[in-house]
């Protein structure tokens, strides 16, 4: 018996958005796993750290319009498997966990 396919998710292999409007790609310290689903990559521009795993993103977390992360200097954020955000505005100077 074959082991499933993984899920696919809307961000390629460039890390762009399908039909995004947005000129900039996903910022290569943001990570996120298997089926992640991005409205645009626009919810990354106030990311303002540039630590190596600044978002870390779970599997199948999927982010909609209005969500923002607004990081700083220092901060870290980590949102767990199976999460929606739809609306949101994350922020944090030091850390945040969702999920």
């Amino acid at each position: 018996m074959s082991s499933p396919e993984p899920t696919k998710s809307n961000v390629n292999s460039e890390r762009r958005v399908e039909a995004d409007w947005w000129a900039h790609p996903i910022p290569p310290n943001v990570v996120f796993g298997e089926g992640f689903y991005c409205e645009s990559a626009q919810i990354f521009r106030h990311l303002r750290t540039t630590k190596l795993r600044a978002v870390v993103l779970g599997n199948h977390v999927s982010c909609y319009a209005g969500c923002s992360f607004a990081i700083g200097v220092e901060g870290t954020c980590s949102v767990g498997d199976f999460t929606l955000m739809n609306g949101a505005l994350v922020m944090a100077e030091e850390r945040i966990e969702i999920g």
